[in-house]
């Protein structure tokens, strides 16, 4: 029989039910797709912000916030506007605007005023909100200031400090003053309380007995530190300074070199005689003498000298045989001698780089497929940034997918790009005007030390912020720093690093040059240093103004003189506080030589490991030191959350997602059941029954799945987030979270104090009551040299903001420098300087060695200096009994006008202690009278004794300590310490 076929309206009905399960089975999958992408459909269109919230906030003083707002993916969003407010009740306290960068970033500085209780900090981008609680806290600035940078044994150290909370000074609050020695021995402890201006002193005179080195001294008010080291130590002050010209901060090694040195003696006139210079390279381990330069002629004090480019680039590459470094150091060390035979010594650093753009990159942790973002570094070879510089980079050899971004103003971009493990090298190339650099990165590589500042320019009183990175093997978790202004090292100290990150926050305050340095380094595991500087600029806008009129400029030894000091605001006087010191020039001078690199490698010692701040400062303003060091405060502090939305819109988006994923399996559930039932009553016979079988096992899968889906928890973690809390530079000094914050500054504060208020005053010349007969000629005995010549911590002013000081000129032939701190009540804060010359046509000085032994013979020089009519001179060395002379006392030179020349004496010294030494020069028509100390030490051997006991309250104990036959005459001279632990030291 013929099969019959399909009639066309079968075949029609065939048609349409399976374009019916088509449609069917497109609905469900269309369906699926959809509810399991709920979530990322949901924060396709939201925005997230995410900030740094404080729990404290500090009211009239300057708070940086943090924040970054990025887009559903993750990507930062650019240009958001942004809205800081503070709220307390209905009152809005301050609010602010702002925009993110190009790389969805932003840290705006706010201040707030004075609020009592609680407030709400908000911030509003992107239509989010953060929020936080917050209370305000009263941050005091602790500015302890010491009258010099160095001191020798037996001399007093002056010390000051000033507290300035807000707008306001710490009236009535009290002071702990506290000495250490350089092994840690607790000498001296005293609480005082800060007077009206929030200033107090004291004076701590130093024991010939303890020990060289830096010395602590630490101000506590209100559990708030300010400590500053003081460097103690036996020297001889400079006589004259040398000044380097024409030099740059770094060259290239394709440029010449040519500058000159300038002699001047402190009085003023400068040096004729001669001069020489050593260049030195650091190859990373020790310094290497590479080129020594004739001695020449000074020509009117000047010595001048040149480097050719292509001899020092091959001395440079002898000392590096395999691979010379981008960048190294080289030392000028300059020696000057004067035609009376005295000699001084400077150097001058400079970095010699290979290309005028020194590049550098920060890697991220690469992995496949994930973007990648390195920060890249462009600075000059002095470490300023190269800002507005375009940075072209590209992967491997693909130049033809570069592309080319700009630097900000601290010469950082980010590079972001996709990782992948068959890529090898990041190629980065940096140019800006004339100048270029580049630098190939392997992108698994990441090593080296480096410091970027927050940003390029502060105000003194901000706090600068420094991100310090370091990949590379560290022998300690120690990074060591130094702040150099103006040729001096105005800070030093060390931080932890546990990790590749930590922050160094550093208070800018008036000792910082308008071009400071910042140098880091880390002693690596083979012993090398790793190194990095950057540089910042520094607005030097006082509060108030100083005027500082002597009534000359020029003085004789021992002359009266009157200073005025007067303080002004906006051309009015203000009523302040002064605090004056005058200090000899030569002290700066000489302290500015502590400032090489050896000097900071020295400061690396196993004492520094704790993670705390230790900067040592004093006051550099202009072209004149304040003769004050300044040391920073540390206070411990709470590290800010990170508060961000985008957690709490993963977790909405996760949420709308297991919501729809059940309603989705439930309806095809609920529809599967229809089905079955209208298959149950249309029967089996029928071809639509056929059809809605084969639905109805597809149905029952769904409705499997939907049961499933039902009994399925969300999941609780959301760990599609990751908030780079490094990125935000919180202060993080390692892995144990502590945030260490460092206040402090530089000026020079007063004392409640009644230990030496005064002023040093010269002691009387020989015979000034004792019927002294004046000789035929004019003569003048000089005996009085201080370091200091006037120290006074506390000095008033009028209503007009005028003060007065009448002294009488000390006996050292050199410049002094007047510095002026002035302070007002309501926190108002200036500094000024003035130089006073004391000078005479005719004198001489002996030079007198920086320490001396029984038994030494040694040839004593004499200079003698003759800016009169030409002359001969007769030189007498008085004698005396704590020394033999060998060969006649009295000696005869000629001098034209503006010569300096120089005798000799040969002496042995038989006797212990510190005896005055006597030298007289008698011109055609003047007598100058020297009488200098001279501290002859023992040749033996000190001798300690221990004592061990129990000392109760009330109780006194007597002990005999007895001297050994064997003591050297005249040295008995001993110092007793009490310790009742470890940190428990009385003297």
């Amino acid at each position: 029989m013929k099969k019959r076929g399909k009639s066309k309206l079968a075949q029609a009905n065939d048609g349409r039910n399976l374009k019916v399960a088509l449609v069917i089975m497109m609905l469900l999958v269309g369906s699926a797709i959809a509810v399991y992408n709920a979530d990322s459909l949901y924060l396709a269109g939201e925005k997230s912000l995410t900030s740094q919230l404080p729990s404290t906030i500090t009211p009239n003083a300057t708070n940086t916030l943090m924040l970054m707002t990025t887009d559903g993916n993750g990507e930062p969003v650019a240009d958001e506007i942004y809205t800081i407010s503070l709220v307390q009740g209905n009152d809005t306290l301050m609010e602010m605007q702002g925009r993110t960068d190009s790389q969805g970033f932003a840290a705006p500085s706010i201040t707030v005023p004075m609020f009592e209780g609680e407030a709400q900090l908000r911030i509003v981008a992107g239509g989010q909100v953060l929020e936080r609680t917050v209370a305000p806290v009263a941050t005091s600035h602790i500015f302890l200031t010491t009258d010099k940078p160095i001191y020798q044994p037996g001399q007093t150290v002056h010390a000051r400090v000033l507290v300035i909370r807000g707008d306001s000074v710490a009236e009535g609050s009290k002071a702990i003053f506290e000495v250490k020695t350089p092994e840690g021995d607790l000498v001296l402890r005293k609480d005082t309380l800060l007077n009206d201006f929030g200033v107090a002193s004291f004076d701590y005179p130093l024991s010939d007995q303890l020990p060289l080195g830096n010395y602590e001294m630490k101000v506590t008010v209100d559990g708030q530190e300010a400590v500053r080291n003081v460097k103690v130590d036996e020297y001889v002050l400079p006589r004259f300074e040398i000044d380097v010209g024409d030099m740059k901060a770094w060259y290239t090694s394709s440029e010449d070199m040519d500058g000159y040195i300038l002699a001047k003696y402190f009085f003023g006139q400068r040096v004729v005689g001669s001069a020489d210079l050593e260049l030195n390279l650091y190859t990373g381990d020790e310094w290497v003498t590479i080129q020594e330069f004739p001695e020449l002629d000074l020509v009117n004090g000047s010595y001048e000298f040149y480097v050719d480019s292509y001899e020092l680039g091959w001395q440079v590459d002898q000392q590096f045989p395999e691979d010379s470094p981008d960048s190294v150091l080289l030392e000028f060390n300059f020696t000057v001698t004067d035609t009376g035979d005295h000699t001084e010594h400077e150097s001058y650093i400079i970095t010699y780089a290979k290309q005028p753009i020194v590049v550098t990159a920060l890697a991220d942790a690469n992995v496949e497929g994930q973007t990648s973002t390195y920060y890249v570094v462009a600075r000059f070879p002095n470490g300023a940034p190269v800002d507005g510089a375009e940075v072209e980079y590209w992967i491997d050899d693909d130049k033809s997918g570069s592309k080319t971004i700009t630097t900000d103003d601290r010469g950082i971009v980010a590079i972001r790009f996709t990782y992948r493990e068959d890529k090898d090298y990041l190629h980065i190339r940096v140019t800006k005007d004339e100048y270029d650099g580049s630098t190939d990165l392997a992108l698994e590589e990441s090593g080296g030390l480096k410091i970027i500042p927050d940003k390029t320019t502060y105000q003194v009183g901000e706090v600068a912020h420094l991100s310090i990175f370091y990949g590379g093997n560290g022998a300690t978790d120690l990074v060591y720093s130094d702040v150099v202004a103006d040729g001096f090292t105005v800070l030093t100290g060390h931080i932890s690093m546990k990790g590749e990150k930590a922050t160094l926050d550093i208070p800018v305050t008036s000792d910082f040059g308008r071009i400071t340095s910042i140098r880091v380094y880390k002693v690596e595991q083979n012993f090398n240093i790793a190194r990095d500087v950057a540089m910042i600029g520094v607005a030097k806008e006082g509060d108030l103004d100083i005027e500082i009129t002597p009534s000359k400029d020029i003085i004789l030894p021992q002359e009266d003189v009157s200073i005025e000091v007067r303080v002004t605001r906006d051309g009015n006087g203000v009523a302040s506080v002064l605090g004056v010191s005058i200090v000899d020039n030569a002290v700066f001078e000489l302290g500015s030589r502590f400032t090489g690199f050896e000097e900071v490698l020295a400061g690396l010692l196993p004492q520094y490991s704790d993670p705390i701040y230790q900067f040592m400062g004093y006051i550099f303003v202009g072209d004149t030191p304040l003769p004050a060091e300044t040391l920073s405060e540390w206070q411990k502090i709470e590290a800010a959350p990170i508060e961000t939305t985008a957690k709490a819109q993963g977790e909405d988006a996760a949420e709308l997602q297991d919501r729809a994923v059940v309603a989705y399996w439930t309806v095809v559930g609920a529809l599967g059941i229809i089905a079955l039932i209208a298959m149950a009553v249309m029967g089996p016979r029928s071809k639509k029954a056929r059809v809605a079988a084969v639905a109805t096992m597809f149905l029952i899968v769904a409705f499997s799945a939907a049961f499933v889906a039902m009994n399925n928890e969300p999941a609780d973690d959301f760990g599609q987030f990751n908030v780079g809390v490094d990125d935000f530079g919180g202060g993080r000094l390692g892995d144990d979270g502590d945030d260490w914050a460092m206040e402090g500054g530089g000026f020079d504060p007063v004392n409640d104090f009644e230990w030496d208020k005064g002023i040093e005053a010269p002691p009387q010349a020989p015979g000034a009551n004792d019927g002294y007969t004046v000789p035929a000629k004019p003569s003048i005995t000089r005996q009085f040299f201080p370091e200091t010549w006037a120290w006074i911590p506390v000095l008033p002013t009028g209503e007009d903001g005028t003060a007065t000081i009448d002294l009488v000129a000390p006996d050292s032939i050199t410049s002094w420098d007047v510095g002026v701190i002035a302070s007002t009540k309501d926190a108002k804060v200036g500094v000024g300087h003035q130089n006073i010359t004391v000078f005479q046509e005719f004198f001489i000085e002996p030079d007198l060695p920086a320490k001396a032994f029984l038994g030494d013979t040694f040839a004593l020089k004499v200079q003698v200096y003759n800016y009169g009519e030409p002359t001969d001179v007769e030189v007498t060395l008085e004698t005396a009994d704590w020394y033999d002379i060998s060969g006649g006392s009295v000696d005869t030179v000629f001098l034209t006008t503006g010569e300096v020349s120089s005798v000799e004496f040969t002496i042995e010294l038989t006797k212990v202690g510190v005896h005055d030494l006597e030298v007289t020069g008698e011109s055609i028509s003047f007598i100058d009278n020297v009488i200098k100390p001279l501290r002859v030490k023992p040749v033996g051997q000190k001798v300690t004794d221990l004592n061990q006991g129990r000392l109760s309250s009330g109780d006194d104990i007597t002990y005999d300590l007895t001297l050994l036959p064997e003591l050297i005459e005249n040295s008995e001279n001993a110092w007793v310490k009490l310790q009742g632990g470890v940190e428990a030291a009385i003297l």
